[in-house]
């Protein structure tokens, strides 16, 4: 039987030898065959399609339970206690049953089916539910499995109906395994580009879970545990990571390790996400994306809450950070756009930053930075030196700048060194890139 009860309709009970069913604004499902000196196989089944019901045991005060749309109980015509209700696909339901096919009049709740058939795949999507191989063909209460091929067996719900009167048609699959938080990192392929929201949640255990999806990134140590950071993160190292240092100072210094990082291949940036270091996690984040880094509405402030670094990085992409974002309250923020093409358009405002490392392989551009607009620029050349020493970084030759003109620079590659000081404050902060010559 399908029975639909419409809200404001006053409501409506299924009594029965087994049990009764209070429903209002409902539409169930219900197949009962009652206990015989014949029929010794007596059963009650009760699907709800849309809204709730509410089922009691006769003569039980008390004894009741809540069945939700989605939801099906099956028991003994003489059972004296109602079990849990198991979770059913409302969509293979409503496909497959005459009882909602087979009548060319409209029933009057499709609408109301199809919003909780939406919520199921929601649920699915999100990993509540799982997808079982479990079916119950036409009337009755044998489950069998939906792929015979697969292995020739058959279950059935009665064999065992004294002792528990519920089939179990909902399997809950093994868990995958949490992947060792050391070792190299591999590119999150769950979307592409990866959207942080501020609905996201960062775990530096290290763990990064978004629209319900979770996936795993890896915590770096260090050169003695894992190598130099270039190799590590980017799978080489250039030149440009060389001549900056990043694994000899940056990725060496005590309060940059250990790091976790993960690594996508876009990543875009609309909000700031959830933060959490617990269960051992670490305080310094690194979000790599291969080919780029951009951001897009909404936006808003991101200030990674209990993060002492945060650096972004490429393998070989640009990275345009538009003025939806602005940075806050950060220790350290690192901005690196690797590869010979990568510029680095900075928009973002910048608001409370203890340290602030930029670089990029080809150009910088920060066209609204918010606190740097009350910082002095000085804006420095020089030739980039090679000598038996090695070479020398811009840092370690800063008091030997020589301010030369572009002409000068024909055919040779150049550093370009920009520091910046705060008015009446003795706080420096360094922005370091290298750019060949264009001449």
């Amino acid at each position: 039987m399908l029975l639909r009860v419409p809200k404001g309709a006053g409501g409506a009970k299924i009594n029965s030898s087994a049990v009764t069913a209070a429903i209002t604004g409902t539409t169930v499902m219900v197949e009962t065959h009652a206990l015989t000196k014949k029929n010794k196989n007596s059963y009650y089944k009760f699907i709800v399609l849309e809204g709730t019901a509410r089922l009691y045991l006769p003569g039980r005060l008390g004894e009741s339970t809540l069945v939700k749309a989605g939801q099906m109980i099956i028991m003994r015509a003489d059972s004296k206690m109602i079990p849990e209700p198991v979770d059913v696909d409302i969509g293979k339901i409503t496909q497959s049953s005459l009882l909602v096919t087979g009548f060319s009049t409209p029933l009057g709740s499709e609408a109301l089916i199809a919003f909780e058939k939406t919520k199921q795949n929601e649920q699915k999507s999100s990993g509540q539910l799982y997808e079982t191989n479990l079916m119950i063909y036409g009337g009755g209460t044998n489950v069998v499995l939906a792929d015979p091929n697969t292995v020739d067996v058959a279950v059935s719900a009665e064999s065992n109906a004294a002792q528990s009167p519920t089939p179990t048609p909902t399997a809950t699959p093994t868990p995958a395994p949490t992947p060792d938080k050391f070792g190299t990192p591999s590119v999150i392929a769950s979307s592409n580009p990866y959207v942080i929201t501020s609905g996201t949640t960062i775990t530096t255990d290290p763990s990064i879970t978004t629209n319900g999806v979770t996936d795993y990134g890896k915590i770096y140590r260090g050169s003695t545990d894992d190598g130099a950071f270039s190799q590590w993160a980017f799978g080489s190292t250039s030149a440009f990571d060389t001549a900056l240092n990043i694994d000899t100072e940056f990725f060496t210094d005590p309060a940059h390790l250990p790091i976790a990082v993960f690594k996508f291949q876009g990543l875009s940036l609309i909000g700031n996400p959830t933060i959490s270091t617990s269960n051992g996690g670490v305080t310094n984040l690194g979000l790599i994306g291969v080919d780029g880094i951009t951001s897009d509405p909404p936006g808003g402030t991101l200030t990674f809450s209990g993060i002492n670094l945060l650096a972004l990085a490429t393998v070989n992409g640009s990275i345009n950070l538009t003025s939806d974002l602005s940075f806050q309250n950060l220790n350290t923020l690192a901005i690196y756009a690797r590869g010979a093409a990568s510029d680095l358009t900075l928009n973002s405002s910048l608001s409370n930053i203890g340290a602030l490392k930029l670089a990029a392989e080809r150009s910088i551009q920060i066209t609204n930075a918010g606190d740097i607009e009350r910082w002095r620029l000085r804006r420095h050349y020089r030739r980039w030196q090679s000598s038996r020493a090695g070479r020398r970084t811009l840092a370690q030759r800063r008091g030997q700048v020589q301010r030369r003109s572009s002409a000068r620079c024909h055919n040779r590659e150049w550093g370009q060194y920009y520091t910046r000081r705060r008015e009446q404050s003795d706080q420096q902060f360094d922005l370091r890139f290298l750019t060949p010559s264009r001449d």
